[in-house]
């Protein structure tokens, strides 16, 4: 739930929308709670704005917090343009703080203070920047009631701000291209805007209390001159800094409607507009403020680069918001998953022990001592058979290796006209005898030297007492081993 809250010395109110029409709260403050914005009695404060919670949720609402865009309107909120050349990221903002601390009316230390980007002139290569401040005092206690009660503050705006955004969301009549002022006369005062291109410029508020101290009625004459006197002032502000004409002046003056309107009209030329909104049903100019607070809830919250006067602009607390639901999230989803796994593992541990207890008692399952000493020889009988497989396989390579070594020494036989009478290799060591015949005893010399230059023969020896001439021709004996690398 999101909605604008407005907070002023006498009264809080809230409004929301919630996709078809805006929806209300509000509820009137005892006198000295709150003085020009100070918070005096903490915890009435909160005890007042749990009551205006309770209005918000209705009987049945949620617990969560209520997410507000908070506008102040009993405080003094100083704001001023300034301007900057054309720059961007880093620099902007460096720039931007440097001007914000140099026009600061207070210590740094003392006050919050916010900006926005206003316009871009493009002709005069500048950035109308607006600057905001505010007691820190004032703030803190503010947000420390709301948190309280249970709302959570997501920005904190001036009323002019406010007021400003509702003018250029829904004035009739309004044009964002064109200048404007508005006199807002209400409970506050009598106060003065001047809108440029739909963006607050300028603020000028005289409170009752300011112009007349205690009194409690204000003659017609005087009120004349006072609208006389700081119009007039609010018009030279304007015409010494810009040269556009104005387009009007919106009023919104309540029952005093008609009467300013006239003064107006008879000390200036400017035309005066009435405040009317684009809305299907009526809206009292008591509940303005808090409209335009509200119009800004709408907005997204990463969208949002208007001023915030809460310590942290509204795209940051937005993020901080985001990260502190995110561990929120898990904070209770961790705990909850790990219970459910939990109770999973214990529920699945209690059916597999009992599964395992029925097939141990199950008599299909069970075995007597004859059928488990018959399993346990049959094992013992695949495992020989397996190893005799693995025996048979290894001897089955040993023998494709060695037939063919055979066969390259048969090749050399042939290749040299000799004839093999007999073969014979010792297994264990490798050593080979062959006998055979030869026409000549080169072809013999011819074939140990084929040996010799095989590597896949070694110690190969030609003993000459053994060539004999025998009827096949010579006969000869020759003694080698093979390579164990060749014989594998």
């Amino acid at each position: 739930m999101m909605g604008g809250l407005e907070i002023t010395d006498t009264a809080l109110r809230f409004v929301r929308y919630d996709g078809r029409a805006w929806r209300t709260a509000s509820l009137r403050l005892p006198p000295g709670l709150i003085e020009a914005g100070t918070v005096k009695d903490h915890d009435q404060l909160v005890a007042a704005l749990r009551e205006l919670a309770a209005q918000v949720r209705g009987p049945r609402g949620s617990r969560r917090a209520i997410n507000v865009i908070v506008s102040l309107s009993s405080v003094n909120i100083y704001s001023q343009v300034f301007s900057l050349p054309i720059i961007r990221g880093e620099e902007l903002e460096k720039a931007v703080q440097l001007n914000i601390q140099m026009v600061s009316p207070v210590e740094s230390s003392q006050a919050y203070s916010g900006w926005q980007l206003m316009a871009q002139d493009q002709s005069a290569v500048r950035l109308d920047v607006l600057g905001a401040f505010i007691n820190r005092s004032v703030v803190d206690g503010v947000s420390r009631a709301l948190k309280e009660a249970g709302f959570l503050p997501h920005a904190v705006e001036s009323r002019a701000l406010s007021l400003a955004r509702l003018t250029r969301e829904l004035a009739a009549g309004f044009d964002r291209r064109e200048s404007y002022f508005a006199l807002i006369l209400d409970a506050a005062g009598i106060e003065f805007l001047i809108i440029r291109r739909g963006q607050l410029y300028f603020q000028y508020l005289n409170t009752w209390k300011d112009l007349y101290g205690g009194e409690r009625q204000v003659s017609t004459e005087a009120l004349e001159a006072v609208v006389v006197r700081s119009l007039h002032q609010v018009m030279n502000f304007y015409n010494a800094h810009w040269s556009e004409l104005l387009s009007g002046i919106f009023i919104s003056a309540g029952s005093m409607q008609e009467r300013v309107a006239q003064i107006i009209a008879d000390n200036f030329s400017i035309r005066p507009i009435e405040l009317q909104l684009t809305l299907s049903e009526p809206v009292s100019p008591n509940w303005f403020v808090a409209l335009g607070a509200g119009l800004r809830s709408l907005v997204p919250r990463r969208e949002d680069a208007e001023i915030s006067l809460l310590g942290v602009n509204a795209q940051d607390e937005f993020r901080r918001r985001q990260l502190v639901d995110f561990l929120d999230f898990w904070s209770v989803l961790v705990p909850v998953t790990l219970g459910v796994l939990l109770m999973v593992f214990g529920i699945a541990d209690v059916f597999l022990t009992r599964l395992e207890r029925g097939l141990k008692t199950n008599a299909f399952f069970a075995m007597n001592t004859e059928q488990v000493q018959s399993v346990t020889d049959l094992n013992r009988q695949l495992a020989a058979f397996n190893q005799s497989v693995a025996f048979i396989g290894k001897a089955d390579v040993a023998a494709s290796d060695k037939g063919a070594l055979l066969e390259n020494i048969v090749t050399l036989l042939h290749s040299y006209d000799l004839t093999l009478n007999h073969l014979y290799v010792q297994s264990s060591q490798l050593a080979t005898s062959l006998t055979g015949c030869a026409r000549t005893e080169n072809q013999i010399l011819q074939f140990k030297k084929a040996l010799d230059a095989d590597p896949r023969f070694q110690g190969v020896t030609l003993p000459l007492s053994e060539i004999r001439s025998e009827e096949c021709g010579l006969s000869f004996l020759i003694n080698f081993s093979i390579a164990p690398a060749a014989a594998r």
